[in-house]
């Protein structure tokens, strides 16, 4: 099975010094858990600029007919997904790690790192350091073979709140080309289902 996991500030760049998910990414609840990610504005702010070329790239990405569309705020969650299934091969797209070896549990800096344990390949992982320079974000190879899985994770505490309306376009044009529904997961649900449900 072919997963694209995509983080949306692989888009927009890494847009905060200084976001954090505080360390408490922790489940309350056995299928789709809490995590707790910050609203608050961050700073100080660095200015995200000239990601077109990212956006299109994503945007030339295949899906299959059906596959589906998933949507979180906080990256850990997709665990939570993923345990459906025995094995898949997830193609990361995302300016950070998320393979951090020392964090206990699953949480949105380690999640690749459990992924992998049980089974998963991921690629598009860098070492740490690279993640935080300039401009770098990791980048796989784009897979040839349409996804059977999407996830798109928001987060909101590293991506500019001007560009939630770009970021709702990108997953509807997903869910559009899998002719599929929005499964909004995960502790900000319901704001999710808001932006891209109107509900």
């Amino acid at each position: 099975m072919i997963v694209l996991s995509i983080d949306w500030d692989f888009v927009t760049g890494d847009c905060s010094t200084e976001a954090a998910c505080c360390g408490r990414c922790r489940p309350i609840n056995r299928n789709f858990p809490t995590h707790y990610h910050s609203r608050l504005p961050v700073s100080p702010r660095k200015k995200c600029t000239g990601w077109g070329s990212r956006l299109m790239r994503i945007n030339g990405l295949k899906v299959r007919r059906g596959a589906e569309i998933y949507v979180a705020e906080c990256h850990a969650t997709i665990e939570y997904v993923l345990r459906r299934y025995e094995s898949s091969v997830i193609y990361d797209y995302d300016s950070h790690w998320d393979a951090d070896p020392g964090i206990s549990g699953t949480n949105c800096g380690s999640w690749v790192t459990t992924a992998r344990r049980r089974g998963h390949l991921v690629t598009g992982g860098r070492h740490p350091k690279s993640c935080y320079m300039a401009g770098e974000t990791p980048t796989p190879k784009d897979p040839k073979e349409p996804a059977d899985l999407v996830f798109f994770c928001q987060s909101s505490p590293w991506t500019p709140r001007t560009a939630d309306g770009e970021f709702a376009s990108l997953v509807k044009a997903f869910a559009r080309k899998a002719k599929s529904g929005i499964h909004c997961v995960g502790h900000a649900k319901k704001r999710l289902e808001r932006l891209l449900l109107g509900t």
